[in-house]
């Protein structure tokens, strides 16, 4: 048996051994490869695939989203995840790594190993404006104070209150008591995004409390050295009450 047929028997036995889609290219860019995952998510008859240059099925794919020719050429492994795969017929996220393939030191070509992760990428997104639509809810209290209670979740971008301040603004909020008791393992873009938040209210004549600010909180805003010197804290919701409407 060649060393060729050997490797070609290597390479499928590999590659249809995995869980995920997967397709390889030898080192002149032909598909070698491709499984039936594959196919179904690329859209493609692997009769029509195998042997052809990647460049030929799929001649108007952009080069930002042609990692294993990228390997091919390179020889370089990549791994993306929630690679969006927009152009053409495709409307897709894809995680995917790229994998150099070797044999007895000689160079195959490369597999690409993806998944698609479009339907968990849209429930994140809805997810995410879900948890900002939250984050802007202004709760009107009395002698114009208001309660603003902050939901964020690790991963989300900064806080985006264009809404809250338009609130303020119908609603003539002087007092506002922002809630953070909810908040966890926050980044340096949150903190930020709070001390910009806290100007734009100071600007509009709203004097801002901040409670239940929790120790990884406290610690994370302590690391970023973000100064809290113009921030008022204090432990409770019902201390922020007290101190406002009593």
């Amino acid at each position: 048996m060649s060393s060729v047929v050997q490797s070609e028997i290597l390479l499928s036995t590999m590659l249809n051994s995995v869980t995920e889609a997967a397709m390889a290219l030898d080192p002149q860019y032909n598909v070698i490869f491709i499984n039936d995952m594959a196919k179904e998510i690329l859209g493609v008859d692997g009769d029509n695939v195998i042997g052809r240059s990647a460049y030929d099925v799929w001649p108007d794919a952009p080069d930002d989203v042609r990692f294993v020719e990228k390997t091919v050429r390179d020889k370089e492994e990549y791994y993306v995840k929630a690679m969006p795969y927009k152009w053409g017929k495709y409307n897709k996220y894809l995680d995917i790594r790229t994998s150099i393939i070797e044999h007895e030191a000689e160079f195959l070509g490369a597999a690409v190993f993806f998944m698609d992760v479009t339907d968990t990428i849209s429930i994140q997104s809805e997810l995410s404006d879900r948890i900002e639509e939250l984050s802007a809810t202004l709760i009107p209290l009395k002698n114009k104070v208001a309660l603003l209670p902050i939901y964020w979740v690790p991963g989300q971008s900064g806080l985006k209150l264009e809404r809250t301040l338009k609130q303020v603004t119908e609603k003539t909020v002087k007092s506002l008591i922002i809630d953070l008791s909810t908040v966890r393992d926050p980044d340096f873009e949150f903190i930020e995004s709070l001390k910009k938040a806290k100007q734009a209210l100071g600007l509009l004549g709203v004097e801002v409390l901040i409670s239940g600010v929790r120790p990884e909180l406290a610690r994370k805003w302590v690391e970023t050295e973000t100064a809290y010197d113009d921030f008022k804290f204090i432990n409770n919701v019902s201390t922020g009450l007290n101190t406002f409407i009593d």
